[in-house]
């Protein structure tokens, strides 16, 4: 079913929402680094400049990805294949995503990318259109579990990263200001992720 938003807040309650699902099945914010990727890439129009100005990072660092996923030679064809799929039968946003997605991720046959169903491309793209920084993703991997009664260092241990870092990432979730309207939607207790 599609979500029709009130407006920006209510779409990112909405994708913060969809990741926690995700978060609570076991799944990695790297897991969603390819998903976030070819939003970009969707949304800059296959423009790695403005794609990478985007995301606050340099072109590098998307090539660096791309190679990751086996798609650093397929730009052009990636950037044609959009443009079928975006004026091909008349969908939601989201649903053209959701084809452009997969098919990205049958171009590398060793690619061991997790695949996700429309409802959580709905979730994601809602999430990623709302700005929420990727790197707020960690910290609230860390919330979503401690939530769902894992322990600390667990989570720790699953992002592969000291508790000194994980101390700080946990840090960031009380980061409260009005130019970050995701920490107060994720609305953190202390007692939920300092009382381990």
């Amino acid at each position: 079913m599609s979500k029709l938003f009130l407006d920006d807040e209510d779409r990112m309650k909405f994708g913060l929402k969809a990741v926690d699902k995700l978060f609570r099945r076991g799944v990695l914010p790297s897991d969603l680094m390819a998903h976030y990727l070819l939003f970009h890439f969707v949304e800059s129009h296959g423009n790695i400049i403005k794609m990478a100005k985007a995301m606050g990072c340099h072109r590098n660092s998307i090539q660096f990805h791309f190679a990751k996923l086996g798609i650093s030679q397929q730009s052009v064809k990636m950037r044609k294949t959009w443009d079928i799929i975006e004026h091909g039968k008349k969908r939601y946003f989201w649903d053209h995503f959701q084809i452009f997605f997969n098919w990205v991720v049958k171009l590398d046959r060793k690619s061991k990318q997790i695949r996700f169903t429309p409802a959580e491309t709905q979730g994601l793209v809602a999430l990623w259109e709302s700005r929420v920084p990727f790197k707020m993703l960690e910290p609230f991997f860390i919330l979503s579990r401690a939530r769902a009664k894992h322990a600390r260092q667990d989570s720790f241990e699953r992002l592969e990263i000291s508790p000194r870092h994980g101390m700080r990432l946990i840090k960031k979730l009380f980061d409260r200001h009005p130019s970050q309207p995701w920490i107060r939607l994720m609305d953190a207790k202390t007692n939920e992720v300092y009382s381990q």
